[in-house]
């Protein structure tokens, strides 16, 4: 019997011994990662995302000399020691700093590995047309590497320009340097009612490239970026958001808060653009062109109110706006002297306008500009900028006449002066009549310019003019062939066309300064009576 015991005694324990291995694996399997998952690798470090890129623009600060370029990440080695910055300036060595790293933590929760560390370094660089570049730099104890570079980096002013058609076309003259820069998306193209798709890759690029390439870039705001290059030696961002006949209410913002800063429309494409380029705090000035669009005039002021009021909330350090008052043009084929009109009194309303003339700028196809059209009507809009914001002391009649009074001089109304103001800054200018103009075939005077309204408003009366002249500083003289004693309103080159020759686009003469800035149009502007 006890034999017959003893191994039944010995398969009892064996069959307990294989059921315990057998929860023991099912335990272990339960608590223990699979092994054959391999661990992920933490990087070496990785860059915050503001980490520069190559080409980008960075604008300069409020004392208006230079930027901070930062250069930070979060390093996860715990073998680095040290790193550092080597700035270069036009290819050559220009600053280095050492990035001091914060000591290293352990995490025991997570079997002391060593917690991240934050490194950062601020480099300033110079507002002027110098390209910098910087390389990133890591030290061990057995290696030292560059483990970051960027280059074409650039320091300068931002510069908004929006508008229809002759914000768009035209190209310079002579070839652009590789300092201006912009901020686009190389994959899609903006349309008057949108945009086409999602914003998906914005780049920096030079504006040269984005020239090259056949991106919208426009002889005006090309223009503009040369001469300041030129006469200031300040780099600019063109921020561009002009696009061919659309109306002023297209460039709205959108009214909903959530999708007032995507890219679907063409404000918010610009807004957007802005701020991905961290450029939108940034913008001081911006060019305005638009207007043939809505000839027909209806509410135009109400509607730029509502657009500039949009600008100064989203652009907040925006100091000058530029709006060119637009040139008698066959565009949309509306009479435009309503619209000129409320362009024209833009500055009385608002403390931030600058009127531009396109009266009197060359050129002009009766639509548009050839591109030496657009090269003189930046000359124009830069001198402003370059008075404004950097000193020029080139101001003397930078501003286009605009008219101050009309009134009678004879109690026979048969002489009319017209005053034009002047900026308070500049003394006062001589005008001159530019010379008659050939266009159509047919000789045209200055005379042509001028028309007068009754009571009503009604037109009463063509070809009444016998001589128009200057008459001391700021002042023209019209002379009339017969006393015109129902007139009592005057406009100036608010018509299309003109008025002998229909469908011919009037395109002088002009009245001008001393710089050749031709007088505002005006319409509808009251004839004082004359006093004895």
């Amino acid at each position: 019997m006890r034999y017959f015991i003893k191994p039944l005694l010995w398969e009892v324990i064996t069959v307990c011994i294989l059921v315990w291995s057998a929860i023991s694996c099912v335990f272990l399997h339960a608590q223990s990662p699979p092994t054959n998952i391999p661990a992920t690798p933490r990087p070496l470090w990785l860059p915050d995302a503001d980490f520069p890129q190559n080409g980008q623009f960075f604008p300069r600060d409020s004392a208006g000399l230079s930027a901070s370029l930062c250069v930070g990440g979060i390093l996860y080695a715990d073998s680095v020691k040290s790193a550092y910055l080597l700035v270069f300036k036009n290819n050559l060595p220009y600053k280095q700093c050492e990035i001091s790293l914060p000591p290293l933590a352990y995490n025991i929760a997570l079997n002391a590995i060593p917690t991240e560390r934050r490194f950062y370094a601020e480099c300033s660089i110079g507002a002027e047309c110098s390209s910098y570049s910087f390389k990133l730099g890591f030290r061990t104890a057995t290696w030292d590497s560059v483990v970051a570079a960027r280059d074409s980096l650039i320091c300068g002013d931002v510069l908004l320009v929006s508008g229809q058609s002759n914000t768009v076309l035209g190209k310079p003259l002579t070839p652009l340097d590789g300092f201006g820069r912009t901020f686009l998306d190389t994959n899609g193209v903006i349309i008057p009612y949108g945009y086409d798709q999602q914003m998906r890759n914005p780049v920096w690029v030079s504006t040269r490239l984005a020239q090259s390439k056949g991106y919208t870039m426009g002889g005006l705001a090309l223009g503009v970026q040369q001469q300041i290059h030129q006469g200031v030696n300040i780099p600019l961002c063109i921020m561009h958001g002009g696009v061919n006949a659309t109306t002023i209410e297209q460039h709205f913002a959108d009214t909903n808060a959530n999708t007032r800063v995507k890219p679907n429309n063409i404000y918010g494409n610009l807004y957007y653009r802005s701020e991905q380029a961290m450029v939108r705090h940034a913008a001081r000035s911006l060019v305005w062109y638009q207007g043939e669009s809505n000839s027909d005039a209806r509410h135009y002021d109400s509607l730029f109110y509502m657009l500039h009021y949009s600008w100064m909330q989203d652009y907040p350090n925006l100091e000058h706006i530029y709006v060119v008052q637009i040139h008698a043009s066959m565009c949309m084929n509306y009479d435009q002297h309503k619209l000129k009109e409320a362009q024209r009194q833009l500055a009385r309303t608002l403390p931030n306008i600058t009127l531009i003339s396109s009266n009197a700028v060359p050129f002009h196809d009766g639509c548009h500009y050839k591109d030496s059209g657009y090269v003189v009507l930046a000359e124009q809009i830069s001198r402003h900028i370059a008075h404004d914001f950097y000193h020029s002391r080139d101001a003397q009649h930078l501003h286009a006449p605009n008219i101050e009074l009309a009134f009678w001089l004879d109690s026979a109304h048969c002489e009319l002066m017209l005053s034009f103001s002047h900026n308070p800054l500049e003394t006062q200018n001589m005008l001159a009549i530019t010379a008659d103009t050939s266009v159509g075939g047919k000789k045209h005077t200055i005379a042509e310019a001028f028309s007068f309204d009754d009571e009503t408003g009604a037109h009463s009366r063509t070809g009444s003019i016998a001589d128009v002249r200057p008459a001391g500083f700021d002042s023209v003289i019209l002379t009339l062939h017969e006393p015109h004693s129902s007139a009592h309103y005057i406009s100036y080159a608010h018509k299309s066309y003109y008025a002998n020759s229909p469908g011919v686009v009037y395109q002088g003469p002009w009245i001008v300064n001393s710089r050749g800035i031709g007088a505002l149009s005006f319409n509808h502007v009251y004839i004082l009576p004359w006093q004895p």
